[in-house]
């Protein structure tokens, strides 16, 4: 399992989270595969949720916690908020192949598959249930 987009902001114990301000660079990436990363990230298949909503600093609503996944990455949703919110939002290259690799389409992942990404994810150690 691969991470990306995990801001520390709300995801502190997450390893390769980054700050936002971080994650911005000088120029963004070319604005059609920004779009066709757009929409990779939102068909993808729903992992979990935390009964909460995410808020900018400001009070500005982001959305759910929640996390999605294409059966190898796991993203937040507020992921792709801060893609729209933010046309220089850095987006990983090798996540960008990964999505080239796919031809730009979510896989089908079974259930099983996706049960086992979420035990995962708590195994890391980034559950908020976490003791680690």
């Amino acid at each position: 399992m691969k991470y990306v987009g995990f801001i520390t902001r709300f995801d502190p114990r997450r390893p390769g989270a980054k700050d936002l301000p971080d994650m911005l660079q000088e120029q963004n990436e070319d604005d059609g595969l920004r779009n066709v990363i757009i929409d990779y990230l939102s068909a993808g298949h729903f992992l979990f949720g935390w009964m909460s909503f995410l808020r900018e600093e400001d009070g500005t609503p982001i959305g759910n916690n929640d996390f999605f996944s294409d059966g190898v990455y796991v993203w937040p949703l507020y992921y792709l908020y801060y893609l729209k919110k933010h046309p220089n939002l850095e987006i990983d290259e090798e996540f960008i192949d990964h999505v080239r690799n796919n031809n730009f389409i979510i896989p089908k992942v079974s259930k099983e598959s996706l049960l086992a990404l979420e035990k995962q994810y708590d195994l890391d150690g980034i559950s908020f249930n976490s003791n680690k």
